[in-house]
């Protein structure tokens, strides 16, 4: 059976994901998983400035730069696997998702 995705503010402090099948509520659970700290993707969410270019400069990124931008990627992890637990099944209308509106950046 077809369902009809849809994302709407279930009341000013919440949104609602709605219709999704278990095809989608599994790729929406592996989310976290997808943003997760691995060697195979340092380079690409972590890239040097300078590309080694100019050592420096590459140094003071790693040291006052990157650190935070993982601790903004793990609460963002944190937050999004928080809203997952409440991953819920609503009879006839398949899988549904609230997410708080302050979690919304995290998304």
């Amino acid at each position: 059976m077809s369902r009809r995705l849809t994302l709407s503010a279930k009341d000013p402090e919440t949104l609602l994901l709605a219709g999704m099948d278990e095809f989608l509520a599994e790729l929406v659970r592996r989310i976290p998983d997808a943003g997760a700290p691995h060697p195979d993707t340092d380079a690409r969410l972590f890239p040097s400035p300078s590309g080694g270019r100019e050592p420096a400069m590459d140094e003071e990124w790693e040291e006052f730069v990157r650190p935070e931008l993982e601790e903004q990627f793990g609460w963002n992890r944190d937050r999004v696997s928080e809203d997952l637990e409440g991953l819920r099944m609503d009879a006839g209308k398949g899988l549904s998702l609230e997410i708080p509106q302050n979690h919304v950046p995290a998304w």
